[in-house]
């Protein structure tokens, strides 16, 4: 799925894994990586990737990768472990934060590829693995970051206009649709 430097007994890989999904042709995984070259370090920059395998090729050349972001090392920006949700057999949203505060999701169809633009947001996601339900992605988090707490947000993006993110924060109702179709580009909407 993913080559590693290294030899063997080295177990620091500089990567993560965050998703696996499939589609009718193929399996999605969705991490976070260094650079995998004989300079990389635990200080280096991260980058979301996709690996898409063939169903019917499980070989080194039945998979490939697609590099979502592609910072330079030194971009100084902390990505986390990303989420894949599979909507239908086509389309996917992969999810993940960017310093901590900053939620970035993208569509994939089934071959790892880009749909539409990258979306952001002010959210964060938790490692409560998103949901696909009634036209919705919904999923929950505490606090802008993994050192804060605070009350349970539950958060939702409308598939078929996802260029806002809806939170409901105090109680964990499902929030409305109109709030989340109202809602501007990028922003996301508190509903007390």
């Amino acid at each position: 799925m993913f080559e590693f430097q290294g030899s063997s007994g080295q177990n620091y890989t500089g990567a993560t894994l965050g998703g696996l999904e499939y589609s009718s042709s193929s399996y999605l995984t969705a991490g976070s990586s260094v650079r995998q070259n004989s300079n990389w370090s635990s200080n280096s920059q991260y980058n979301i990737f996709v690996t898409v395998t063939s169903r019917s090729d499980f070989s080194a050349s039945g998979t490939t990768t697609k590099w979502i972001t592609t910072y330079a090392e030194g971009a100084d920006v902390d990505v986390s472990n990303p989420q894949l949700v599979k909507i239908s057999n086509s389309k996917f949203l992969l999810m993940w934060t960017e310093n901590s505060s900053t939620l970035k999701y993208v569509f994939l169809n089934a071959k790892g590829e880009k749909t539409t633009s990258v979306y952001s947001a002010k959210a964060v996601l938790s490692d409560c693995q998103p949901v696909y339900s009634n036209g919705y992605v919904y999923w929950y988090a505490t606090g802008n970051s993994s050192y804060e707490t605070t009350k349970p947000k539950l958060y939702a993006i409308k598939v078929s206009k996802p260029s806002a993110v809806l939170a409901t924060s105090g109680s964990l109702t499902a929030p409305t649709m109109g709030t989340v179709s109202n809602a501007s580009k990028g922003a996301v909407r508190d509903k007390q």
